[in-house]
């Protein structure tokens, strides 16, 4: 069936066959919509029918709504918005915060690297109000093919598909709180599900013997990760204030960003938190504490020096630490463990011991009791069968008396 065209004009190229008397178009031509709102008339040209089409047909949704016809403003338009606001801090998160560091260096490397160029720079070029679910299908799908040279060929996996689509569906929303558009591009897009995978966990023995292998600081910094459960960022920022071994604790105030080399605070405000620390990690700290105190002098375990720093003032990234310690773990023949890993090591070696999930979620800084419960729920099987077992006597009164009525069916 043909698509309806009342009220867009085709607009051909000079040296197009048809201005030569032909039927058969031979150039790339495209459309203009004409809108009439109040008394005034506006047009816009756009590269493809079914741009034109969306954005004639939500001109009409929106004048029947009283709101003037949709504005010329285009994807590329939105896009610079919202870097400028990432950059300024003015962009804020769901929960009304303002965008972690990391996360405005992720989307701002996104916008330029790879979503300016997409669908070869037509995305940048099309009106918002006309960004339709088909075009933002022809971007995921884009994604999918694509294979960045240094993947070494491999496809992007589909929580990199996911992230590079991110700060468009950031920017979408801004135009959607701001009634420039009043649908949603996004939904019904098919996008490429992301399967969880199971970090591996290192057992107490094996843990142990992966650090007692390693060298200061990256022992002290992997036994932090792994006996307190810190993520990297928290693990940089601490310092010796953070550190109170007397009253085994360690307090996550601040986190540093590997990708700006910023302190920023926590990921979450439950993150702010106290990890109660056990005797294997006070005695690392402690030698290791010993070790800079007579090696550096005694200001370099002063209460506002950074336990793990890279130089004065300068807190020890992840990257460097996980590097050295692999190399060592290689040379022994030892299975190597990433930091995130000696998180999820310290959330089973807790489970194990028998601490509650309520702990746990809390020593984890996790936001909710259900994400731990989400991701942890395979170290709590008792709490399964004792769900089992609860059911099972709830509906014991009905089982007896089915078990009744099935008898006299058989009679």
């Amino acid at each position: 069936m043909a698509p309806n065209l009342t009220g867009i004009t085709i607009r051909h190229s000079r040296d197009c066959a048809t201005a030569k008397g032909r039927k058969r178009c031979d150039c790339s031509p495209t459309y203009r919509v004409r809108i009439e709102h109040n008394g005034r008339r506006t047009s816009e040209t756009f590269p493809s029918v079914a741009a034109a089409i969306a954005y004639r047909d939500e001109s009409k949704r929106r004048a029947r709504r009283g709101l003037d016809p949709a504005p010329s403003r285009t994807v590329g338009d939105a896009l610079d918005d919202l870097v400028a606001n990432l950059e300024s801090g003015r962009a804020v998160n769901r929960s009304g915060d303002p965008f972690k560091p990391s996360v405005v260096h992720g989307y701002v490397q996104a916008i330029e690297t790879n979503l300016r160029p997409a669908l070869s720079g037509r995305l940048v070029k099309t009106p918002v109000a006309s960004l339709t679910r088909k075009e933002i299908q022809a971007l995921v799908d884009e994604f999918k093919t694509a294979t960045p040279r240094r993947r070494g060929g491999r496809a992007l996996s589909p929580s990199s598909i996911r992230n590079r689509l991110m700060p468009l569906r950031v920017a979408i929303r801004e135009e959607l709180a701001n009634l420039s558009i009043d649908h949603d591009p996004f939904a019904g897009v098919r996008l490429p599900t992301v399967r969880g995978t199971r970090d591996r966990v290192a057992a107490d023995h094996e843990a142990a013997r992966l650090l007692a292998v390693l060298d200061d600081p990256e022992r002290a910094y992997f036994a932090v990760a792994m006996y307190a459960g810190l993520r990297r960022s928290e693990v940089s920022a601490l310092r010796w204030e953070d550190v109170d071994l007397d009253a085994r604790r360690v307090h996550v105030r601040s986190a540093y960003c590997h990708r700006t080399h910023q302190i920023t605070f926590p990921k979450s405000a439950a993150a702010v938190r106290s990890v109660p620390t056990t005797e294997t990690l006070v005695a690392i700290l402690d030698v290791y504490r010993a070790r800079l105190a007579a090696d550096e002098g005694a200001e370099r375990i002063a209460p506002t020096e950074y336990v793990f720093a890279a130089a004065p003032g300068l807190p020890l990234g992840g990257d460097a630490v996980s590097k050295r310690a692999r190399k060592v773990w290689a040379a022994r023949d030892l299975t190597p463990i990433t930091l995130q890993e000696c998180r999820h090591t310290f959330a089973s070696l807790t489970a194990a011991s028998g601490t509650g999930l309520e702990d746990l979620s809390e020593w984890m800084g996790h936001t909710s009791l259900n994400l731990t419960w989400k991701t942890y729920r395979h170290l709590y099987p008792e709490a399964a069968e004792a769900t089992r077992l609860r059911l099972d006597a709830y509906l014991a009164p009905s089982t007896i008396e089915l078990r009744g009525l099935t008898r006299t069916i058989e009679d």
